[in-house]
């Protein structure tokens, strides 16, 4: 399963909500979490099951969202956090964890989308 828009919603937050109160501590907090799912990842994780004597294995849970996939979210959301910072300093802002954390609420926001499907074609 891939990771969604709003599972790095709901992981910016996490992050946010985690870190100390204090200067420069959202980072620190997106590296915190990253480290951690690393560490999941270099232990492995293996699923099995058997049923008529057939014994079958899968690396992680093939239902929910994998290390891996966390491991690759969280290093997004540190990439985002680093180009958010840039581009404030180039701007002549000062890039405070609230003012980066504020950009990348309004940088992960789902944004509506508009689906059409054209019929004209379609033949039975």
């Amino acid at each position: 399963m891939a990771v969604t828009n709003a599972d790095l919603q709901r992981l910016w937050d996490d992050a946010w909500d985690a870190a100390s109160d204090g200067a420069n501590t959202f980072r620190e907090q997106l590296r915190i979490f990253e480290k951690q799912v690393g560490n999941l990842i270099s232990q492995g994780s293996l699923q099995s099951f058997s049923k008529n004597s057939q014994s079958h294995s899968y690396a992680f849970t093939p239902s929910s969202l994998t290390q891996t996939d966390l491991a690759r979210a969280w290093r997004t959301l540190i990439t985002l956090f680093d180009r958010i910072s840039t581009d404030l300093t180039d701007a002549g802002e000062t890039a405070t964890d609230e003012a980066i954390y504020a950009e990348g609420k309004l940088y992960l926001r789902d944004e509506p989308c508009e689906c059409r499907t054209d019929f004209a074609e379609a033949r039975c």
